[in-house]
């Protein structure tokens, strides 16, 4: 059996932004679990840099489960707080469509009334509140 030690996946942390993280993954087990533990699945791949990362903590930008990766894309590619919030404006459907998705994700008994309560809010933003 070959294990999986955590000195390969600390030194693989530093290729977790890279473009090609989630091709280079599906060969590289130290890389995959360096992923799975410091990058929300839908950052995979995307090349997001720690930039982002700081913009989006400075800005409250929620990133962690949602928005799809090319979402993630777009806002990487941005040069300030107004671009990124006319990516986000401009993508409102798709980003609403992702949080749908990913509420169906959530099915553990503890979370169902916080999954009904966000589906709620889901309704209420598209509802025009």
């Amino acid at each position: 059996m070959d294990f999986l030690r955590m000195g390969d996946i600390q030194a693989a942390f530093p290729h977790v932004d890279d473009l090609d993280a989630l091709a280079q993954a599906k060969g590289n087990r130290a890389l995959k679990a360096a992923l799975e533990m410091c990058r929300p699945r839908y950052w995979w791949g995307t090349g997001a840099s720690q930039s982002l990362l700081r913009a989006a903590r400075a800005e409250g930008l929620p990133l962690s489960w949602v928005p799809r990766s090319e979402i993630i894309v777009e806002l990487e590619g941005c040069a300030n707080d107004k671009a990124r919030l006319d990516v986000l404006q401009s993508r409102r459907e798709q980003i609403m469509q992702d949080c749908e998705d990913t509420l169906g994700e959530c099915t553990d008994e503890w979370v169902i009334d916080d999954v009904t309560l966000a589906r709620r809010a889901l309704e209420a933003i598209r509802a025009g509140y």
